[in-house]
């Protein structure tokens, strides 16, 4: 006779649960209703080691609040009240005008789903046309409403405009000269060659009418450059500043980088606070890991009478920014995007046959999924077996895509590849094409004489030099970081002329000047991005492959992507979609920041936290989750059980315990016996799988017969029917019942058929009182296992007192699913409140306060917080770690070092390329060689006891000094080019890209001009000299050569 089990021997005894509701009433009246404890200072080891309790909540002004709150646990209302930066006012943003090709619609104010726009290029209702732009503005919680009336009227009345085109502006275009002529900030959002940059010259031109002055900062130096030619030729004011170059410092147009922005603030320069407007170009680079820090400090240390020109690629959180931008500097900041296309685009995919393209995207955007599964199978890819091998693209393959492109007139074109090797190797894949005629061949060569006779003999016999130019007089440039910066100027400068045909290029040609092509080709979809080895993401996509249409002289712009043998579908829509990188902050703490910043009388340390972007982000997601948690409580609240709770309650563990049986009972599936109840139309259930799906014949849809595995049709969460190759080890339940399949599953018709049939086998059996039948793993596959039996055993008498219930109680198995969509929002709940603990405290407090003890126990500032003569020298430093370079200067460790010696060991302060070699590339003499590794060794020691008293403050380990990234090879090179070697000698030391090597030398120089200024600071003469001595024997023939476009 079988036993019977109750739901007691299931859930435990009573004085089981008692004593687990004793504790569990014990933790909570100690730490809360949570399980969570706060994490308290404590002392690890024998070494005095601090750790921060809590991150400190700051209001706005930046004074503490409460520091360890106990929120755990509280109602959204009450969060609300306890927090001032939850509870204060926030800027508001107004639609002012969504316009197209044939009109706009006015001023309105929006509701809250409408305030953030998920997708601008929306359709308008009236018109069934794209929208060309959408035009908001975000306003101080101070103003109650907007005066929309000043932007309506273009050309503005009274007075001509500040500078006439020689075209007709796009309506993005308009609506922010209105704003500019208004004297309000706008932020412009709009792909690449959209024509941004009208609206930067046309505030430019504005300023110098007004005779105010104008500051124009770009992420590069190369792109400074690029800006200052283009706009000397435009206005005549203009200045260049960028630490390598200073040219008319005192024009009231200046063009410069983010950093040399970034130093005048936090000198306190006249320039800026003379400037009436700056333009930020390529501010999307505010996300930047390293170097978006930048643009955060200069945009919060600007003054509030400055006037912003914000221009970007597409990013989908524009108005956040432009709301962040009000609560900033308390004026309107407005916000026009547009995500149309001066030239549309077409996407295609090279086959695998060689001999043809296949579109895979249209100018509407629709994604063509047949014929990328045509790909797939030029491809030879078995979706069911897995991805095979990749492979390269071979030589034969490239041609034939140069020659398509010639034959197609579809030149001049631009190939993208990730490596600069492949690129080179890719351009002496071509070598034998000459896409050039002989007179512009004689153009090619004259412009690169001219630029090249500035450079000595020497330099001319380089190799690059020599190869470059018949390269380029066939009509093919190459251009990446590793080109002498000389040359990659005069490919742009050709390229931009017509006389490069075929560019092949690394991603950082799709950074700076307006230089479009007929068509853009993707060698591959991954790249290194210093970590791994990723496909590029949607918004990298949209930079590069937005050069392709030339504007007024293509219909349409071509892009070929070569499909490697992995891509899948959803990676692929992915990249395509079209969906830009939304812009987050990189915001970061470093020493050289909080010190120059407490030796400002304006701003502290924890005032730029707490007006940063990221703080900003971070305390208007603490609101949504605020306002999440308001919503999940009322649906909580609505929940109401028709029995009594400790029923249901009951009932709901025996249905889990129920689906812990199906799972363990799943694991005996893996029988070969099971394989023959795996027929046409059984219908089985699958782990983590809610729906019943249908076993499917292989030969009924053209599948592989595999042997270790099953094809199903599944319903996934969308509803949608899909076919798939399984195995056995995901099966939970195997049902008794199998339906009629029709012969084929390739229509529409045919799996709407199917999911009739199954809804229709799941209602039959539900109305004659439970569910699907299931077999028996013991009497039907013939498994003969005790566990199985036991197993089988309790299942049978869990069912049976569970059917029992819900005889009795029909209502029950609502009250089951009310009971268990509570317990899952009871988590959710607990989630939002300890996410609210972290958003809503100032961002890097702890690493704040650690970086304060360990400038306080290096002696950089005294007990009042005044900086002392090491702070005043580590204020001068930001190109290089500012800590261990103070520390060697004040330990004298540069003091006795030769001068040629000095640029070669900052190298490792400075290289951004992974050292390959572990010994030095030549022998030097010895006593050179003594030297240098006793400064290695003193730098190693310095470097350890910095790293010592970080860890010893409670720094993470991210924030540890770590050593110089030193390369022998490029210390050999360096040392010896300051000791007067030939470029041609250093070269063959480093082992390096001559770019590579002139980037590492140039950046060596800025940080000896750093400290020669920090020496400077303290009086140091001697040490000075002996700084500008090791610059002055840098700075020479081709690494020092002046730019082509100044």
């Amino acid at each position: 006779m079988r036993k019977k089990v109750h739901a007691k021997q299931v859930l435990g005894s009573e004085a089981e649960q008692k004593r687990s509701t004793t504790a569990t009433k014990r933790r909570e009246a100690q730490h809360g209703s949570n399980s969570w404890v706060p994490h308290r200072a404590r002392r690890d080891g024998n070494r005095k080691r601090f750790r921060p309790a809590a991150q400190h909540a700051l209001d706005p002004t930046g004074s503490k609040v409460e520091s360890d709150p106990p929120w755990i646990g509280q109602s959204a209302a009450e969060l609300r009240l306890k927090h001032p930066l939850l509870s204060g006012s926030r800027p508001r943003t107004l639609t002012l005008e969504t316009l197209t090709e044939t009109g706009k619609t006015s001023l309105s104010e929006p509701s809250q789903a409408d305030a953030v726009i998920d997708d601008l290029s929306v359709l308008d209702l009236s018109t069934g046309s794209r929208c060309a732009c959408v035009h908001t503005v975000s306003i101080p919680a101070s103003l109650s409403e907007y005066d929309s009336s000043k932007l309506s009227v273009w050309p503005p009345k009274g007075r001509p405009p500040a500078k006439e085109f020689p075209f007709a502006l796009d309506l993005f275009q308009i609506e922010a000269c209105k704003c500019l002529e208004a004297g309000e900030s706008v932020m412009v959002a709009a792909h690449t060659s959209a024509g941004k940059t009208a609206i930067a010259e046309y505030a430019i031109a504005l300023s110098l009418r007004e005779h105010r002055r104008v500051i124009y900062t770009s992420p590069i130096k190369a792109l400074s450059n690029q800006k200052y030619r283009e706009f000397q030729s435009e206005f005549n004011d203009v200045g260049l500043i960028t630490g390598d170059v200073t040219l008319n410092p005192n024009a009231s147009c200046l063009i410069m980088t983010t950093e040399i922005l970034r130093s005048m603030l936090y000198r306190g320069s006249d320039v800026v606070r003379e400037a009436a407007w700056v333009i930020f170009d390529e501010v999307h680079y505010m996300r930047d890991r390293e170097r978006g820090v930048v643009w955060e400090e200069s945009i919060i240390l600007l003054p509030d009478s400055v006037r912003f020109v914000f221009l970007s690629a597409t990013i989908p959180n524009a108005e956040e920014f432009a709301e962040w931008i009000v609560a900033l500097h308390q004026a309107p900041c407005h916000t026009v995007y547009t995500e149309k296309r001066p030239v549309p685009l077409r996407h295609f995919a090279l086959s695998n046959q060689e001999d043809r393209l296949v579109l895979l995207k249209d100018e509407g955007g629709r994604f063509y999924r047949k014929n990328f599964e045509r790909i797939r199978k030029d491809l030879r890819i078995d979706r069911f077996r897995g991805p095979s091998r990749g492979r390269t693209l071979s030589n034969a393959e490239f041609r034939k895509i140069i020659r398509f492109a010639i034959d197609q007139d579809l030149q001049p074109m631009i190939v993208f590849s990730f490596s600069r090797k492949d690129c080179e190797a890719l351009a002496r894949c071509i070598s034998g094409m000459d896409l050039n005629g002989e007179e512009e061949k004689a153009l090619v060569e004259n412009v690169y004489q001219n630029a090249m006779a500035t450079l000595n003999s020497q330099d001319q016999q380089l190799d690059q030099i020599g190869t470059m130019l018949e390269m380029l007089k066939r009509g093919v440039g190459v251009h990446h970081s590793g080109l002498f910066p000389i040359v990659k100027e005069i490919v742009e400068i050709l390229f931009q002329e017509g006389l490069v045909k075929v560019l092949l290029a690394t991603e950082t040609f799709s950074l700076g000047l307006n230089m479009p092509a007929r068509m853009v080709f993707f060698t591959a979809l991954k790249k290194f991005d210093g970590r791994n080895v990723r496909y590029i993401t949607s918004g990298e996509y949209i930079q590069m492959s937005g050069r392709a249409g030339r504007r007024g002289l293509d219909e349409r712009g071509i892009v070929i992507l070569r499909l490697e043998d992995d891509t899948n579908e959803d990676c692929l829509r992915r990249i395509l979609s079209g969906r830009p990188d939304e812009l987050t902050s990189a915001f970061r703490l470093g020493y050289n920041m909080l010190l120059n910043l407490q030796r400002s009388e304006e701003s502290r340390p924890e005032q730029i936290m707490v007006r940063s972007f990221a703080q900003f982000q971070a305390v208007k997601r603490a609101e949504n989750a605020v306002a999440e948690l308001e919503n999940l409580e009322a649906e909580m609240k609505q929940m109401h059980f028709t029995h009594e709770e400790e029923e249901v309650e009951q009932f709901y563990k025996l249905n889990q315990r129920l689906a812990e049986i199906d799972r363990n009972i799943s694991r005996y599936y893996r029988c070969e016996n099971v394989d023959l109840f795996l027929k046409n139309g059984r219908l089985l259930k699958l782990r983590d799988d809610q729906h019943w799906s249908v076993v499917m014949d292989p030969k009924c849809c053209g599948l592989p017969n595999k042997t270790h595995g099953f094809s199903v049709f599944r319903r996934k969460v969308d509803g949608v029917w899909r076919l798939q190759n399984l195995q056995r080890s995901l099966i939970q339940l195997i049902s008794a019942v199998c339906i009629e399949m029709p012969e084929t599953v390739d229509t529409e018709m045919s799996r709407s058929i199917i999911s009739e049939r199954v809804q229709s086998a799941e209602r039959h059996y539900a109305s004659v009182g439970g569910g699907l039948p299931l077999l028996d793993p013991i009497y039907d596959f013939g498994i003969r296992e005790k566990s199985l039996r036991a197993l089988m055993h309790e299942r049978r008498c869990l069912v049976q007192e569970m059917r029992k219930c819900a005889a009795s109680k029909p209502e029950l198995h609502e009250d089951i699913k009310l009971y268990g969509l509570r317990l899952q929002l009871a988590p959710q709940a607990e989630k939002i409140q300890r996410d609210l603990r972290v958003r809503s405290h100032l961002i890097h407090a702890a690493e704040l306060e650690a970086m304060n003890r360990v400038l306080h126990a290096l002696g950089y500032l005294d007990e009042n917080k005044q900086l002392s003569p090491k702070g005043r020298v580590c204020c001068e430093i930001s190109a290089a770690n500012e800590l261990i370079l103070t520390e060697c200067i004040f330990e004298g460790i540069l003091r006795d070092m030769p001068e040629p010696l000095i640029p070669a060991i900052l190298s490792g302060f400075v290289l951004d390329e992974k050292a390959k070699d572990s010994q030095m590339a030549v022998a030097e003499d010895a006593d050179i060689r003594e030297h240098l590794q006793k400064v290695q060794q003193d730098i190693h020691r310095v470097v350890g006891r910095i790293a010592r008293v970080q860890r010893d403050a409670g720094l993470r380990w991210e924030y540890v000094c770590e050593e110089p990234n030193w390369d022998p090879n490029i210390i050999s090179a360096i040392h010896a080019w300051c000791k007067g070697q030939p470029f041609s000698e250093a070269l063959k030391l480093a082992k390096v890209f001559e770019g590579s090597l002139i980037r590492c030398m140039r950046r060596v120089d800025e940080v000896l001009q750093q400290l020669r200024n920090a020496v400077d600071s303290v009086g140091d003469a001697a040490l000075s000299a002996k700084f500008a001595q090791s610059s002055a024997l840098l700075h020479r023939d081709i690494v020092f050569a002046a730019s082509l476009y100044l």
